[in-house]
Order: C-alpha cells, then sequence, then structure tokens
C-alpha cells in the first residue's frame, strides 16, 4: 500500500457560506476544497511520481484477488519485486527529502495564492513531513491460520473452501481481463485491415503487431492457463506475430486478405468467451 500528503482540504462551514452568497446559493449543495499546496511544483511531482511508478509496477506482476489491497503474485517473481520495491522506498526517500528542504518556500507560495484560506493547521511540520509519504508491501497469506484446525475444524473446512473460492475467482478474472485485452489488440488489427470506403486498405504498422508480441510476453509470464482455448489462441497469435512481415503485408493484397480473416476468426472467437455480464467495481486503492 501506499501513503501520501493529501493536498485537499474541504472548506469549513463559514467558508462555504460566504462562497455561495454571490451566487444565492445554500451552502449545503456546494462542494469546496481548498489545495494547500501546488502540485505542479518539480518537488512535489518527483515523490508522487515514485509512488505511481511503484503502484504501476505493482500491478504489472500481478493479477486481480478478491481482497482489497491484495494482488496474486508468482513465487519465482516475489524476490526480485521485492528488490524493486526497496529501490522505489528509497527513491522516494530521497524525493521527501527534497521536499522538505523546499518546503518552506512552498508554504509560503501557498501563503499567497490561497489569501485569507491559508492556515497554518493545514500543514505537518518539516520533521515529519516524510512519514506523511510511504510505501508499503509484504506477502500476506490469504490460507485460514493453523490452530483454526484444531480448534474448530468445520469452521477451517469453511474457511478453506471459501479461500479455494476467492482463488477460483481471481483466476477467472484474470482469464477475462487477458481475453478483453487480447480481443482489443486484435480488433484494433482488424480494423487496420479492413477496407476502406473507396475499397483500400489502411496501411499496417509495426506498432500493432509489436503490441501482438507484447501481450503474449505478458500472458506467458502471468501463466493463468485456466483455459486451453486461450491458450491455444494465444499460441496461434505468437506464430501469426512472429511470422508477419508488416512491409510484405501492405504490399500484397492476397496476404492482407489472408491476415484479415485469420484475425477476423480470431476475434470472434474470443467475443464468444468474454462473459456478458454487468460491471463489477474492483477498488484496488488502498489509500
Amino acid at each position: 500500500k501506499s501513503h501520501k500528503f493529501g493536498v485537499r482540504r474541504k472548506l469549513d462551514e463559514p467558508t462555504r457560506v460566504q462562497a455561495a452568497a454571490p451566487f444565492n446559493a445554500s451552502a449545503d449543495c456546494l462542494v469546496a476544497s481548498k489545495c494547500v499546496l501546488d502540485t505542479r511544483s518539480e518537488p512535489y511531482r518527483a515523490v508522487t511520481d515514485v509512488i505511481t511508478r511503484a503502484r504501476r509496477y505493482w500491478k504489472s506482476l500481478t493479477v486481480f484477488f478478491p481482497v482489497k489491497g491484495v494482488r496474486l503474485i508468482r513465487r519465482d517473481l516475489m524476490e526480485s519485486f521485492d528488490q524493486a520495491m526497496k529501490g522505489f522506498q528509497q527513491e522516494l526517500k530521497d524525493a521527501t527529502q527534497q521536499l522538505a528542504e523546499q518546503y518552506k518556500p512552498l508554504k509560503q507560495k501557498a501563503r499567497q495564492d490561497l489569501g485569507q484560506l491559508y492556515s497554518s493547521s493545514d500543514y505537518p511540520d518539516v520533521e515529519t513531513l516524510i512519514d506523511e509519504f510511504s510505501i508499503e508491501w509484504g506477502f500476506p497469506s490469504v490460507d485460514p491460520p493453523n490452530f483454526l484446525q484444531k480448534l474448530n475444524p468445520k469452521l477451517y473446512e469453511q474457511e478453506q473452501a471459501r479461500v479455494a473460492a476467492r482463488f477460483q475467482e481471481a483466476l477467472a478474472a484474470a482469464e477475462q481481463a487477458l481475453a478483453a485485452e487480447m480481443g482489443e489488440l486484435i480488433g484494433h488489427l482488424v480494423d487496420r485491415l479492413s477496407p476502406n470506403e473507396s475499397g483500400g486498405r489502411k496501411k499496417l504498422n509495426e506498432k500493432a503487431m509489436t503490441g501482438l508480441s507484447e501481450f503474449v510476453t505478458k500472458f506467458q509470464q502471468f501463466s493463468v492457463h485456466t483455459s486451453p482455448e486461450l491458450d491455444a489462441m494465444v499460441k496461434q497469435i505468437e506464430q501469426i506475430a512472429a511470422g508477419v512481415d508488416v512491409s510484405a503485408i501492405n504490399s500484397n493484397q492476397s496476404a492482407q486478405q489472408h491476415l484479415f480473416s485469420t484475425m477476423a476468426t480470431l476475434k470472434e472467437q474470443i467475443d464468444g468467451m468474454l462473459v456478458d455480464r454487468p460491471d463489477r467495481k474492483i477498488d484496488l486503492d488502498d489509500e
């Protein structure tokens, strides 16, 4: 999880009343806040950039798990993940130290910008500013505790079943996410290979094929392998991406048509795999 000093503060009741008055509006209908630090300043952006990159890295190596703040990671990636996060942690420490050095002029600027809205109580002491930003991680066990097996075997079995169901949900969600991503990539290719209004075709570019190759690498990294159908399609995509010469495809209408037909068939298969159900909100924020 990550934590950062919040720069937004709600306006108090008297100030909201004052702000609503020129519009002849009720303060109860007005939601207003102030920004107590310039988020565009280089020192602050450097700090938040580290946190953003750390969270992006965390998500890139993990898949959804139905517990807030928890995601699944392959065991062979745990050590490299831990080392990378320690690197982000050190970067954050250095960045917050630089922010602390610029804290006084940033507060002075806030005083000028905010005018009567400025309040010293909105700001922690410079000595504790570094503690306002953090990156934390761990490898928690999602299995029921062993002592429960002796204490209450029936409850232990129920917890085991609940954890197993969560893993199945996580695998199904990961499979659906990968299938949806693959569908978008192939859909883009089908669009690029489709005839335009005049009967001609758009040009295929290297970036589109590179996207397919990167997806194959990502799929192999996660190694979900819960669907033989999806595995087979990814294998086919890998062979297509490795064997396609973009310049040759663009100069050969027959080869272009063949690739279009292959991709269109794959797109239909992927669309058939996607579960048509209401969107579920998955909140990955743990702040």
